[in-house]
């Protein structure tokens, strides 16, 4: 069978879920989150609930700390530029680390808002906050090293017998349907096969 592009990246795929890639993401993402939480839960007690709540049910005045953004509730599950030891960060409840990998399972939450939000460096927060980046960097490279690798790999071979005879164990990632559209021909005989080449 010859090795398409679909094949290709069909079985680098399935190689990467077996390193268990995207369960590692997932993990940092996922500390991502809970740090954005303990950071939202830090700022944002109890009373401070009550308070904007209180606010928000009724036709009171808005109080000044509350009408200047210093409390909100969030509109795309974020912390708009929280400073972290000096750094503008911009923190996404959900564990995103940009805008456009955002999602809204955490929509419309009260959070600090615009400048609510000043973690010195000495802050156990901000150290956990730079340990998660750390991983994550480490992560990254270790993804984009284990894709080149695997790239190098499937590109030196134009079919699956060629890739099988270099990494025997790769194929437990080709495609099934590929596997099963392979004709499956009856051996014949060495006799019968070197009669039909004209060996003696």
């Amino acid at each position: 069978m010859r090795l398409s592009k679909t094949i290709r990246q069909a079985i680098h795929d399935a190689a990467m879920a077996k390193a268990g890639v995207p369960e590692k993401k997932l993990a940092i993402r996922q500390r991502y989150a809970d740090w954005a939480e303990a950071v939202r839960v830090r700022y944002v007690t109890p009373e401070v609930q009550q308070l904007v709540q209180a606010a928000r049910d009724s036709s009171a005045a808005v109080p000044g700390f509350i009408k200047d953004r210093a409390f909100r509730f969030t509109e795309n599950s974020a912390i708009e530029k929280a400073n972290v030891a000096g750094q503008s960060r911009t923190v996404y409840f959900c564990g995103a680390l940009n805008y456009n990998d955002r999602d809204d399972s955490r929509r419309s939450i009260m959070a600090p808002g615009y400048g609510g939000v000043t973690l010195t460096a000495d802050d156990p927060l901000t150290e956990q906050l730079f340990q998660i980046d750390h991983d994550a960097e480490q992560l990254k490279a270790e993804v984009e090293q284990l894709s080149l690798s695997l790239w190098a790999v499937l590109n030196s071979c134009h079919t699956d017998t060629k890739l099988i005879e270099l990494w025997p164990e790769a194929v437990a990632f080709i495609p099934a349907a590929e596997k099963a559209s392979q004709p499956q021909l009856p051996a014949l005989p060495i006799a019968d096969l070197n009669k039909m080449i004209g060996l003696p």
